[in-house]
């Protein structure tokens, strides 16, 4: 009886163990997935607002294609930044090529650009076009597993310093 008793509770602390072995292995998991998102979301902010606050001239703008061109020593240089929901990526294309900067969006969330006039509204047209936005919401890991994570960017407005504010 006493043996039965003593197997009973070590079998429980047994499952208690593993339990928050498991626990803590999956929250280590997605730690690690949040941290290298983080990173991606932070090179890619970086990069677009050098990119954009340098753009002196907008080719196209949608919710998922941003064309512009930045003056170079030469001449000017064209760079688009294309969210492709097909392949959940997106990609920054310039003269070297194109490099997908940003993988794993989730394509159930709202992502794409946003582009704002000189009073802070919403716009479409490239004329009255002052300042842009983003965000995108990126997930990495298995949901199966209880790994995954969700990472949502949204950038600043990034004012567009190589063309007048002001008209």
């Amino acid at each position: 009886m006493e043996l039965m008793i003593a197997m009973t509770l070590l079998a429980i602390l047994s499952l208690a163990v593993i339990s928050a072995y498991l626990f803590m292995g999956r929250n280590l998991e997605r730690l690690g997935m949040t941290q290298l998102q983080d990173v991606a979301a932070r090179r890619l902010l970086w990069q677009f607002t050098q990119d954009v606050g340098a753009a002196n001239g907008f080719t196209s703008i949608t919710s998922s294609n941003l064309t512009f061109t930045v003056p170079t020593a030469g001449a000017n240089a064209t760079i688009s930044y294309v969210y492709t929901t097909g392949n959940s990526t997106l990609t920054r294309t310039d003269a070297t090529g194109p490099i997908s900067i940003l993988k794993n969006i989730d394509t159930s969330a709202t992502n794409g650009f946003i582009y704002y006039d000189e009073s802070g509204t919403v716009t479409t047209s490239v004329p009255s076009l002052k300042q842009i936005s983003f965000n995108f919401t990126t997930k990495a890991g298995n949901a199966a597993v209880g790994t995954q994570s969700s990472y949502v960017i949204v950038s600043p407005r990034v004012a567009l310093r190589n063309k007048a504010l002001l008209k």
